[in-house]
């Protein structure tokens, strides 16, 4: 960087010095014109030889002169020297310095004025700096304002985004703690629909730096990748056990099947049937698919063994006629005792079928079903023991 002291006439009398101040930049320059020829070959005005004058320009630095362009006059050989990154005329090219900071400044102001503090708009402004540090500066008063209000810019920017990265990891932090209270409590019917709610919430939020988001992204998907986890657990351990109660129904049914099948309707076997149904009301459910056709199955495979047993009692009755009215007598009591019972069990199949219509649980109503089903095959069972017995009353 050449400096000089003073302004030079270069040892030419009819040298033409000039000091300014530009209005646009706010800097000083100074500018000599030296060197004019007459066609004599002697020293002249430079306006008397237009051609081939030197020119030398400086701009002021704290009382001395910093080299922007020299043009040697045509006796020095008229090479042209510049200083300073200067490439042509150097009032124009720091005008345009001045061009490309002022509508950086425009930039970081519009950043600074758009609400969003994300990732996006840290980089954008990141990048308006790498393009303020490739502009090549001449340290004019002009551009040092702009420096200013640049960098006030940037400053508030980065002040504001502090203050959205910590509100973003409050959020965060409390979303991961959401997570966490539901992969504790284990609701498995309610918690994939809490989880995706506060997934959702998660990716509305912007970046709270990477390392506090390294760490929050840990918690907070470790909470939902155990809730899942435990979720596929609880998901094969039931899927197991419906494995399981399928197998012991399918057992049920061969069972019933065998007992229809050997035609023996003896008090033995008659309560080896009903054993067949408490058991099968022990059974837990056998999955949605298969559950009704599994219990369409049972009932048919008992069927014929309680229609052929009913046979068989109507043909020992003609055996029982003789004693028809002491038994008679037996049955007021034993149908007082059943309609008592029966009377019971209408009552909770009224309780079942308000709790049915009150809850929304599927997994309580389909308990609920299966009991008020168990109910009213017992009130069925009941009802057709009673009305057997009041039409063998009758005869």
């Amino acid at each position: 960087m050449a400096l000089w002291e003073k302004i030079l006439d270069f040892g030419d009398p009819y040298a033409e010095q000039r000091q300014f101040t530009d209005e646009t930049s706010g800097a000083k320059f100074a500018e000599v014109i030296y060197g004019g020829r007459n066609a004599d070959d002697e020293p002249c005005k430079p306006a008397d030889d237009p051609k081939g004058v030197g020119r030398w320009v400086a701009i002021e630095r704290d009382g001395a002169y910093e080299l922007l362009l020299w043009k040697h006059d045509r006796k020095s050989g008229g090479k042209t020297e510049y200083g300073s990154d200067i490439t042509g005329e150097p009032l124009e090219q720091i005008h345009e310095v001045l061009v490309k900071k002022v509508a950086l400044v425009k930039k970081a102001e519009a950043l600074l004025e758009d609400e969003r503090r994300d990732g996006a708009a840290l980089r954008a402004m990141n990048a308006l700096m790498d393009e303020w540090k490739a502009i090549h500066g001449f340290r004019t008063p002009r551009e040092d304002e702009l420096w200013n209000t640049f960098q006030a810019a940037r400053t508030k920017f980065r002040e504001e985004r502090n203050a959205v990265m910590q509100s973003m990891a409050k959020a965060k932090e409390e979303l991961a703690q959401q997570a966490e209270a539901v992969a504790e409590a284990k609701d498995f019917r309610n918690g994939s629909a809490r989880m995706r709610e506060l997934m959702d919430q998660w990716r509305k939020l912007s970046s709270a730096g990477r390392q506090a988001d390294e760490a929050l992204w840990t918690r907070f998907n470790g909470a939902r990748q155990a809730f899942f986890d435990a979720q596929h657990e609880n998901y094969e351990r039931r899927q197991a056990k419906i494995a399981e109660n399928a197998a012991a129904k399918e057992d049920l049914i061969k069972r019933a099947q065998e007992l229809s099948d050997a035609k023996d309707y003896s008090r033995e076997a008659t309560a080896a049937m009903r054993a067949l149904g408490d058991k099968w009301k022990a059974t837990g459910f056998a999955g949605k698919e298969i559950n009704d056709q599994l219990w369409e199955r049972f009932r048919s495979a008992q069927n014929p063994f309680w229609d052929e047993r009913k046979k068989y009692n109507e043909r020992r009755h003609a055996e029982w006629e003789q004693r028809h009215t002491e038994w008679c007598e037996r049955m007021e009591g034993v149908l007082a005792t059943k309609q008592r019972t029966l009377d019971k069990l209408e009552e909770q199949v009224d309780v079942l079928e308000y709790q049915l219509k009150a809850t929304d649980d599927d997994i309580r109503r389909r308990d609920l079903t299966e009991r008020l089903e168990e109910y009213q095959r017992d009130i069925t069972d009941i009802e057709h023991d009673m009305a057997d017995i009041r039409r063998k009353m009758k005869r």
